[in-house]
């Protein structure tokens, strides 16, 4: 029966483990309980031009997530590479645990944008430059550059270009 309760305990997910410690000597039986330490808060700082929320889309971490240290440097990593991607290529990231109350933490992400990437040029025949969303002076976001020529493609084969080349981006 206890074996039962120990095993319905652990599929909860809200141990990180469970310890039974019987002393035959004294008839004893005491159980270390460690629990799980759960995300309450994730706090952004110092950015300036990216918004809270999309910083938390380039994160591994989510709000009420089980935290797992171990993962910490891949999501400063991840959450690099996105920023990259989102036209700051020069960006650091730094994120601190501040205990909460028991079993919570806050994870402060702090941010150092750096200078933006931005389009210097879009070499596109005049007659295509209404047809897209980005423009010469945008930052320099992979993501939206790449919805961009999809949606350019698109547009080119309903008008009959069924094998146009559009791209590559360069950086």
């Amino acid at each position: 029966e206890l074996s039962k309760g120990v095993k319905r305990a652990f599929r909860k997910e809200i141990f990180e483990d469970i310890i039974l410690d019987y002393d035959y000597n004294k008839s004893l039986m005491e159980v270390i309980i460690k629990e799980r330490t759960f995300i309450k808060k994730i706090k952004i700082k110092g950015n300036v031009k990216l918004s809270d929320s999309y910083i938390k889309r380039g994160l591994i971490f989510k709000e009420g997530d089980i935290f797992r240290k171990e993962l910490l440097i891949k999501a400063e990593d991840k959450l690099k590479k996105y920023l990259k991607l989102s036209g700051f290529p020069n960006a650091n990231v730094k994120i601190y645990i501040i205990p909460s109350e028991k079993s919570y933490l806050e994870l402060i992400v702090n941010i150092i944008e750096g200078n933006p990437a931005i389009i210097k040029s879009i070499l596109l025949p005049r007659w295509l430059k209404n047809k897209i969303d980005i423009q010469k002076g945008d930052i320099f976001n992979i993501k939206e550059i790449e919805k961009t020529l999809i949606k350019l493609r698109k547009y080119l084969f309903s008008i009959g270009y069924y094998n146009a080349t559009v791209g590559p981006v360069v950086f």
